[in-house]
């Protein structure tokens, strides 16, 4: 089963009843996981959540960025590089032997990352404990810096105001601006439901707080953020709560069209005398609503009477108005081929091409107007 993490996550939380929702409501999704900060909006069309009927629907274009809480650790891991100097650090990470201390270095480091919690990165110092391996590593004048620095205890780090800058202000900024971005695209958002691994992060927490609450938009998380998107993807399989969903992706297949004129014709081809070009046949565009279990027909053609077969790229890209699959930023999702039986009457043959838009993907259907019981299939995960 393949469940929309945003979307799995706002079904739980809905579930917990976690929150005060009526029909109309706006609410947002942040799934600030390791990797990627996903946000989603949604607007609540049912009047009565809990029951079956329950139905929301996404209210603007999603967005994201890889800014999650494994690029802290990246920064958290050059910082100690710096402090403990870079030869120590490549020794300590390049002996085998030391596999398991580091393992439990970062697993500390993660309850640390976790649990900071002051209002202020700037009223921010703690105490990094460091492995006896490590320690043994680093240069003794460097030893010797470091114990001053943490008054006076060995084998530590002391992470001052500066240090937390430089480890967690970068991906934090970065998570802000995505949201207040987010909110100009959903006006009448009032709520943010804050769900992933890193939402257990106490600083991700504050900053959303102390951020968007004074502008009237309540941030939520559930005890267990983490867990949020199993628990929805479980009840995903048993329900439909989305009635539609906004396109982050224009979608379509490679086509031919006879040339313009003035037209660039150095890469077109000869077709019974007239020059045809490429070009991407679009069926739905990047910022569009799509209800769910919608479908997108359309017609296409032989270039030639004696076509055995006709061939369909899937396409897609991040911008709206895509003019030939050879752009930059176009994606083939594969290749769908479609056997065309020859018609003894010479009358014109036609291939079908269906897009079916449903909960968690989408399914591409090609098949001979004549032979609709022969599908050729291929499926697309929405971005």
């Amino acid at each position: 089963m393949i469940v929309y993490e945003p979307e799995a996550a706002a079904i739980s939380c809905m579930k917990q009843h976690l929150l005060d929702l009526v029909a109309g409501d706006v609410f947002m999704v942040v799934d600030a996981g390791g990797g990627t900060v996903d946000l989603t909006s949604y607007r609540v069309e049912a009047a009565k959540l809990g029951d079956d009927q329950t139905k929301f629907k996404e209210a603007a274009a999603g967005s994201g960025r890889k800014c999650g809480g494994t690029y802290i650790d990246e920064n958290f891991i050059q910082w100690v590089k710096t402090k403990t100097t870079p030869g120590a650090w490549a020794a300590f990470e390049r002996c085998e032997a030391f596999s398991g201390d580091i393992y439990y270095f970062l697993s500390a480091w993660e309850v640390v990352k976790q649990s900071l919690k002051p209002r202020h990165i700037s009223l921010m110092t703690h105490r990094i404990a460091l492995p006896a391996a490590l320690w043994d590593l680093i240069p003794s004048q460097i030893q010797i810096t470091l114990m001053g620095e943490a008054n006076g205890h060995g084998r530590r780090l002391l992470l001052t105001p500066s240090d937390a800058e430089f480890i967690f202000a970068p991906q934090l900024t970065e998570i802000e601006d995505l949201v207040c971005n987010q909110l100009q695209r959903t006006p009448g958002c009032t709520k943010i439901v804050l769900v992933g691994g890193f939402a257990r992060s106490q600083l991700l927490q504050h900053l959303l707080r102390d951020r968007f609450e004074r502008d009237d938009v309540k941030v939520f998380c559930p005890t267990h953020p983490a867990r949020s998107v199993m628990e929805g993807a479980t009840l995903s399989g048993i329900e439909q709560f989305v009635s539609s969903r906004y396109m982050r992706m224009t979608y379509g297949v490679d086509c031919q069209r006879p040339l313009k004129d003035g037209e660039d014709s150095s890469s077109a081809r000869l077709y019974d005398g007239e020059y045809f070009t490429t070009y991407f046949s679009v069926f739905v565009n990047a910022h569009e609503e799509i209800s769910i279990d919608s479908v997108i027909t359309h017609t296409f053609h032989p270039m030639t009477a004696d076509q055995a077969a006709v061939r369909f790229l899937i396409l897609s890209c991040l911008h709206r108005h895509p003019k030939v699959p050879s752009e930059e930023g176009v994606k083939i999702e594969g290749t769908i081929r479609v056997p065309m039986e020859q018609d003894p009457t010479g009358k014109a043959r036609s291939a079908l091409v269906d897009f079916r838009f449903g909960t968690t993907e989408i399914e591409v259907y090609a098949y001979d107007v004549r032979t609709p019981h022969m599908k050729h299939r291929l499926q697309i995960n929405y971005e």
